[in-house]
């Protein structure tokens, strides 16, 4: 199966993944199929990934919305959780706290939500259209109102921001899920990337089992393991392991405050 030369589609202001697939899907044929992945992801074992890239091809072919499913190795706390049986999604759970995640692995039948997904583009519209027509509606006068293929801003603070799997993903009934054998990893988190950087031969962000982003600090840590340390134009995070999945909420909080001291 082929792949098509593609289009590149520029949103002008992030709306979250349901209008940004609803920008992708608007812009082929129906009868085309969407593969999505996250451009942050590490996958591994290129052959299982193959494998399970064409068996999610067949099911889309058969009018599924398929996500994948990786089989957990750790009771991540970061990632959101599907319960399956076979290739039938039974359940979706939100980011589990340890005790959950814990529960989820020694049950058995859980795996990781990986946000890859795909699916022919009529039939992701069609479902878009069923649950969040307002998504779907504002979506199409965004994309026809784009500039060089840079989606209209003003038109673009109409749509909805809601995640796939909140708008279609977690509603619809003709989902299926490809439980995977590859080697994946969720970059966009820190604790991902630090794991995949202790994993590494060589690289100047690790210091003594810390992690440390600085591009104008020089940081040193003494006496402290598994900090992570990032520093920006405006903000100096400090956070454990533990503590780093609240940085959205504790980004946007700190830079509506003024700074402590100068």
């Amino acid at each position: 199966m082929g792949c098509a030369i593609g289009q590149e589609i520029v949103e002008s202001t992030p709306r979250n993944t349901a209008a940004a697939i609803a920008f992708a899907a608007l812009s082929v044929d129906r009868d085309d199929l969407l593969f999505i992945t996250p451009c942050d992801h590490q996958i591994g074992n290129p052959e299982e990934y193959e494998i399970a890239v064409q068996r999610a091809f067949e099911l889309a072919l058969e009018d599924k919305l398929v996500t994948f499913g990786i089989l957990p190795r750790s009771p991540h706390t970061g990632y959101g959780y599907m319960q399956h049986e076979g290739e039938q999604v039974l359940a979706f759970r939100e980011k589990p706290d340890a005790e959950t995640a814990r529960s989820f692995l020694s049950k058995g039948g859980y795996l990781w939500n990986s946000g890859m997904f795909c699916f022919r583009a009529g039939k992701f519209l069609e479902a878009l259209g069923e649950w969040e027509p307002e998504i779907l509606s504002s979506s199409k006068v965004a994309l026809e109102k784009s500039v060089l293929n840079i989606v209209d801003k003003e038109a673009s603070l109409h749509i909805p921001s809601k995640s796939v799997d909140y708008a279609v993903m977690e509603k619809s009934k003709d989902i299926a899920v490809v439980p995977s054998l590859f080697d994946w990893s969720d970059l966009g988190s820190f604790v991902a990337l630090k794991e995949y950087m202790e994993g590494a031969s060589d690289n100047g962000y690790l210091q003594n089992g810390n992690l440390v982003f600085s591009s104008k600090l020089n940081v040193s840590i003494l006496g402290l393991q598994d900090i992570i340390v990032v520093d920006n134009e405006d903000v100096l995070l400090i956070a454990s392991k533990e503590g780093v999945d609240a940085i959205k909420e504790e980004y946007e909080t700190v830079t509506q405050q003024k700074p402590a001291c100068k």
